[in-house]
């Protein structure tokens, strides 16, 4: 059964900070994410509900860990001692499993620390040497998006310390808040306005936002 876990699991990438580790998230890591993810002050963000058995959490990270366009890497701490027995504790995710769509997720424990920025910005880069340039027959993607809930003012927030620039807004209805979507262009590439992705309010307005990718 662990070899055939292992198949399945994606290619091994790490990103070390000055305070986390960011490590590719597996498939075997359905049961630690389990605390994170069955926590409504956490999920209430998603348009996935609360998690709340093993079998349901397998099939999450399953969908988070798989995939050509995914890219997503578990948060942990730099500097907790690990052993043999003992693992770091996985704190957050953050990442794509939905190009152009990035995002993240942190367990509140552990929230007003900057580690979602911290591991948001460290992200970036390899995401956007992962993701094809935009080619005159439309394929790839010169920018990356941040789709948060409209009231999630602490997303936006990181968001726009990960130098992200709001380019449309989602007008609330009444079975949701409205939602708001971030954009940051490819370093050394066009602009957001060259990429006809900076609209004006007036028309800067979408009836739906997409499913939001890593949350």
């Amino acid at each position: 059964m662990a070899a055939e876990t292992d198949a399945l699991e994606p290619e091994f990438h790490e990103i070390w900070t000055p305070r986390l580790r960011l490590r590719t998230l597996r498939v075997a890591d359905a049961s630690a994410l389990l605390g994170l993810i069955s926590k409504e002050e956490v999920m209430r963000w998603t348009s996935h509900g609360v998690v709340t058995t093993v079998e349901q959490a397998e099939r999450w990270t399953k969908d988070r860990a798989l995939g050509k366009d995914v890219f997503n890497f578990a948060i942990e701490l730099r500097d907790y001692q690990s052993s043999d027995t003992v693992q770091r504790p996985i704190i957050g995710v953050v990442g794509s499993f939905h190009l152009p769509e990035a995002g993240y997720m942190i367990d509140p424990s552990y929230a007003g620390h900057g580690y979602a920025t911290e591991a948001f910005s460290a992200v970036l880069p390899q995401l956007f040497d992962r993701i094809p340039r935009l080619s005159e027959g439309g394929l790839g993607y010169d920018h990356v998006e941040g789709w948060v809930d409209a009231a999630n003012t602490r997303s936006r927030r990181i968001l726009e310390k990960c130098g992200f620039t709001l380019c449309e807004i989602v007008p609330p209805k009444p079975e949701h808040a409205g939602a708001v979507m971030f954009g940051k262009a490819r370093p050394g590439g066009k602009t957001l306005e060259e990429l006809g992705l900076l609209a004006s309010p007036a028309d800067g307005v979408r009836s739906e936002a997409p499913t939001p990718p890593v949350q």
